[in-house]
Order: structure tokens, then C-alpha cells, then sequence
């Protein structure tokens, strides 16, 4: 895939992005998105720009998304209010290898499984936010059609795993330090969100690195504001989990704070990333406490 040229057809590029009904606050916010921002930055005629709802066709929405997702050139995604349908077509866009770039309203909180990707964010209240938008959604776009195959996404690393296991079965290592590299890195990219909210040099970090944040946050006094002492409690209550001995407790703690910093919504960069790092964090922990039920359980 080359860049965008007069002599070449023009880039398909789908949106995927919440729409909302007419004439409701997301409808508006949804239309402007697409407006001055996506079609702002890719422009006809070198890219030809589309969404969902562009087609009124009777027939089967889903499956028009799914094969426009498909052709698609290029995927921008919009995970805005964390809409499912956008997070389904992430997936597809995924699973079909299509180049992707994520785009959000700032303060919106990343789910745990693509917090290590480059995303980028707007307000389309600020003019000069958007215009930045613009500049980075276009360069974004153009790596993203240049280098595909640098786009490292939850399947990517899966398919790799999975392929170099099965060259192991036959004897063939080959490969096995790629792959190695490859979860190496994806663990890299977390701990530098991790160093950009604690404010000290990645290189220090160590595989506690996310422990080393619930600490901090655990040594900071309650605060009036809300995202602070909702993250500095969640802190508090995965460290007495982790160090609970029965997994029955464990979950007993955790699962009525996961609903609670869903609902957050964080304000800036340092709030959103420690937000995320935290929610990270207690998902590992849930897991854990999940396989040591079940171990117990087996053996009962």
C-alpha cells in the first residue's frame, strides 16, 4: 500500500464511531467528529471517507459494516463513550488485519486491552485541539497504510504465539526470540504510560512496575476530588486482595469497585493513564483469584 497520490485510487477509509438518533447531544457530537476532524484530515479526493449510516439501503446494516470494514484501506475508530458496536468493529477490523487508528474525546478512559495503543484525542471545543487532531490523524494514517505490519494488536501478538508454538512442536525455535521481543515490547509500552503518570524514568521500572503505582497511590491522602480518592480506594482494596489468602475473598473485594471506575471519567492525560494502569491492575488480579477458585474447586 502507497501513500495517497494523484495517480493512485483513492484510499477507502471507514469510521467506525458511535452515531447516536437525531438531533441528541451524541448525533451532534458524532456529525461534528466526522466533519472537522476525519474528513478535515483526509480529504478528497485521495481519500474517500465513509461511515455506517452513509448507506440507507434496506437491506442488512451489519452485514454492509462488515463489508465495508473489510475492504477498507484504512479504519479510523472513534471509542468514544465506550459505544459496543465500535468496539465490535474494532474487532473486525482487527481479526481482518486492517490498518487502524483509534481517535477519542479527551478524559475518555481506554479499556485495558488497547491502552497500549497510540490513540488520539480531541476536544471539539477547542479549536486548536482539533486542528492538532487533524495533523496527527493524517500522519497516523499514513504510517498506519505504510508499516501494517508494525500495527501490534491483542490477535497480532496471539497469532504469533500461537504460530511459534506450533514450530516448537516440530522442533523449529527459530522465531521463538521474535515473539519473545514482540510481548517484550507490548510490556514496555504499558510500563512508559505507567512512568508518564509517576514521573520517573521508565528505565527504573522492574516487572512491579504497576505494583510500584497502587503504592504511590496508596501513599497519597484521600482527596476531595473525585478521581483521586476513587483511584487511591481502588489501590488500597487491590493490595488487601493481593494479599488475602482465600480467592473467594478476593473477588468479594474487587467486584464492586470494577462498575465504579467504569464510571469514572477522567479530565486529563496523568488522571486517565493511572486510571487505566489501575483497572489493568485489577483485572490481573481478578484473574488470578478466578484460575485459584477453580483450582480449588477441582480439588474439593
Amino acid at each position: 500500500m502507497t501513500t495517497p497520490s494523484d495517480d493512485v485510487t483513492p484510499i477507502e477509509v471507514f469510521v467506525a464511531s458511535p452515531i447516536g438518533s437525531p438531533n441528541t447531544p451524541g448525533y451532534t457530537q458524532a456529525k461534528n467528529v466526522l466533519k472537522f476532524i476525519v474528513k478535515k484530515a483526509l480529504t478528497e479526493p485521495e481519500w474517500t471517507v465513509t461511515r455506517a449510516d452513509d448507506d440507507q439501503a434496506p437491506d442488512s446494516i451489519t452485514q454492509k459494516v462488515v463489508g465495508r470494514i473489510i475492504r477498507a484501506d484504512l479504519v479510523v475508530v472513534d471509542i468514544t463513550d465506550h459505544n459496543p458496536n465500535v468496539f465490535y468493529e474494532l474487532a473486525i477490523a482487527h481479526c481482518f488485519k486492517r490498518p487502524v487508528v483509534i481517535i477519542a474525546a479527551q478524559g475518555t478512559t481506554s479499556p485495558f486491552d488497547v491502552v497500549d495503543q497510540t490513540r488520539i484525542d480531541y476536544d471539539l471545543t477547542d479549536p486548536e485541539s482539533v486542528d492538532t487532531a487533524q495533523t496527527r490523524l493524517l500522519t497516523a494514517a499514513k504510517l498506519a497504510l505504510e508499516k501494517p505490519d508494525s500495527l501490534v494488536t491483542p490477535l497480532s501478538t496471539y497469532e504469533a504465539v500461537t504460530a511459534t508454538a506450533e514450530r516448537l512442536e516440530t522442533g523449529d525455535s527459530s522465531e521463538f526470540a521474535d515473539v519473545l521481543g514482540t510481548l517484550s515490547n507490548r510490556i514496555g509500552r504499558m510500563e512508559t504510560l505507567l512512568e508518564r503518570y509517576v514521573g520517573r524514568p521508565a528505565r527504573r521500572y522492574t516487572s512491579n512496575a504497576r505494583a510500584h503505582v497502587l503504592r504511590s497511590l496508596e501513599g497519597l491522602s484521600d482527596s476531595d476530588d473525585s478521581m483521586e480518592s476513587a483511584l487511591v480506594a481502588a489501590a488500597k482494596a487491590i493490595t488487601r486482595a493481593q494479599n488475602a489468602d482465600d480467592p473467594s475473598t478476593k473477588l468479594n473485594i474487587l467486584l464492586p469497585i470494577r462498575p465504579r471506575l467504569d464510571e469514572l471519567i477522567a479530565e486529563d492525560e496523568a488522571s486517565r493513564t493511572a486510571l487505566d494502569m489501575v483497572k489493568l491492575q485489577l483485572e490481573e488480579v481478578l484473574d488470578r483469584a478466578a484460575v485459584e477458585l477453580k483450582k480449588n474447586e477441582d480439588v474439593q
